[in-house]
């Protein structure tokens, strides 16, 4: 438990913020030898024209002129993490004091409004009697979190999504599970935006410890305490995350 130390009253504040991104990707490849490495696959596999294009939507249904890196799109944005810390201390010989609190804030690199937030606050007492025979340490410790993100999109999908895939949302951002009157559900890997998933935890931590020296080597002590720890959970699907042409 941090503790404040006797002398002069001290304020001091700390903010550090930065951003973080993946800097090194892995070279993919492009719609042409995409493209050519599915013709290759289904050769070596023996397999006939399809009747139905359906069958292989990225070879007949899509636009193969289209060259789109879907893994820049899901893991190329910029996560951000800020941290703000203030702390007041001081006191003398027999009494000293300490005030701390804080902030942080996350946000993450894959597509959605999704954040990590906390607040938190500690606060010391100490007395020591100049007879060094009575000592008396108060803290308290609060802290409030919330966690705002959903389900997050597969690496291994986001890898294999094809380079000509028609995109996964219209203009008004609504979810695309058609193309062509082709079902494109199986790729699509933004539903996780729509199910929303919040978090909410606080805890309250109070103590109270009073020691008296009664003789050399004997002391009684009393320790008092109070803690309260309460988690909120929200978990929503809603029908906009979902494919409506299932039932």
């Amino acid at each position: 438990t941090k503790k404040g130390k006797p002398g002069k009253t001290q304020f001091n504040v700390s903010v550090d913020s930065g951003p973080n991104k993946i800097t090194r990707h892995l070279a993919m490849m492009n719609t042409p030898q995409y493209l050519a490495m599915r013709r290759e696959a289904i050769q070596n596999d023996g397999a006939s024209a399809p009747t139905d294009p359906s069958n292989y939507p990225d070879l007949y249904v899509f636009d193969t002129t289209r060259d789109h890196s879907w893994f820049n799109e899901f893991f190329g944005g910029t996560a951000n993490t800020t941290n703000v810390h203030a702390q007041l201390s001081g006191g003398n010989n027999t009494t000293t004091f300490l005030l701390s609190g804080g902030y942080s804030h996350q946000v993450f690199n894959t597509p959605g409004d999704f954040a990590q937030d906390g607040l938190f606050y500690h606060s010391s007492f100490h007395y020591n009697s100049l007879d060094h025979r009575l000592n008396i340490d108060v803290t308290g410790d609060v802290s409030y979190n919330t966690s705002d993100n959903s389900g997050s999109p597969s690496v291994g999908s986001a890898f294999l999504l094809p380079p000509d895939l028609p995109a996964l949302r219209d203009a008004k951002g609504n979810l695309v599970w058609t193309y062509n009157g082709v079902d494109i559900s199986p790729y699509q890997q933004y539903a996780y935006t729509k199910q929303t998933y919040q978090a909410r935890t606080y805890q309250f931590n109070n103590s109270l410890t009073v020691a008296y020296k009664l003789l050399p080597g004997l002391n009684i002590r009393a320790v008092l305490g109070y803690n309260d720890s309460r988690t909120g959970e929200t978990s929503i699907n809603p029908l906009s995350a979902q494919d409506p042409n299932i039932g």
